[in-house]
């Protein structure tokens, strides 16, 4: 089944990286990966065309997950890209953050795979039964 949407997964732990890949499988969403904020910005754009959504895991080693999505929110050609956060620690300050910046969902860890998976597909307005 040929990935209809492309989603740019921005995680620097590949074995994480790998295992989300893994949950979209059948699901006609194609996962790219970046494993910094350079990566991000230059993975988003793929042959000409950019990315259908970010996915950014908040606890980044070397990169602020928060700090990567404003980048996203300010910049006009990405500002309204559909943003989905991955976080295991997650408090109130967060959650604020997260909302003021219009992030379309926050999934916690540990990943749920059909919660990760519906919302990301509901987000993109895929049918559900498309798994």
């Amino acid at each position: 089944m040929p990935a209809s949407k492309r989603v740019l997964l921005v995680n620097d732990d590949k074995k994480d990286s790998d295992k989300i890949k893994e949950m979209f499988k059948n699901t006609g969403v194609k996962i790219s990966t970046a494993g910094s904020e350079f990566g991000m910005f230059n993975t988003i754009e793929e042959y000409g065309k950019t990315a259908d959504m970010v996915v950014i895991d908040l606890e980044l080693k070397k990169s602020d997950g928060l700090e990567l999505v404003d980048k996203l929110r300010h910049n006009d050609k990405y500002k309204d890209l559909p943003v989905v956060v991955l976080g295991e620690t997650v408090g109130t300050d967060t959650i604020l953050k997260i909302k003021e910046m219009n992030v379309n969902s926050l999934v916690k860890k540990p990943i749920n795979r059909d919660l990760l998976v519906d919302r990301v597909r509901s987000i993109l307005k895929l049918k559900p039964n498309n798994k």
